[in-house]
């Protein structure tokens, strides 16, 4: 079944008032969301689009799905989204990696990504500083910076 541009503009607007009503404008996570020590919450991509100073400069999970690719590399609300290439529904992420190519491996997937939520210097928020990517069908990607290089590897990725 194929949804009408309009009916998902339509459905993308709903999402987002529903987000921000629900979001009680606080920069707290619930307890709801809160999670391990090193992540301050689970926060969905509507939240972030809605309010995206409340998660700046804060450690979150995302769930999505990704896509990665030379210039540019992007967490997608839905399946939808990143089929049709609806970008205004995507969070970017800095992934920052010399070779983008084995993470092309990964695209269109559903991930739950950590990272840093917060603005970079072209004044665009991002996803960045990216520890690891959980893959839905098992599996995940780390991210090793000890070398100075950002280096992703990709770890029982079955294919």
């Amino acid at each position: 079944m194929r949804i009408s541009n309009l009916m998902t503009r339509v459905l993308t607007l709903a999402l987002m008032l529903f987000a921000s009503n629900s979001l009680a404008a606080t920069t707290k996570c619930s307890k709801w969301t809160e999670l391990d020590p090193e992540t301050s919450c689970a926060a969905s991509i509507v939240q972030l689009m809605m309010s995206p100073s409340s998660y700046e400069s804060k450690e979150v999970r995302l769930a999505g799905v990704v896509y990665f690719e030379h210039e540019r590399n992007l967490l997608y609300i839905d399946r939808y989204s990143y089929k049709e290439g609806v970008y205004e529904n995507a969070i970017n992420l800095a992934v920052g990696v010399e070779d983008i190519k084995p993470l092309t491996r990964v695209n269109g997937e559903v991930v739950r990504i950590y990272g840093r939520f917060q603005k970079l210097n072209d004044g665009h928020y991002y996803l960045a500083k990216i520890s690891h990517i959980k893959l839905k069908e098992g599996g995940l990607i780390l991210f090793d910076d000890s070398s100075g290089k950002v280096i992703p590897t990709i770890i029982n990725k079955a294919k």
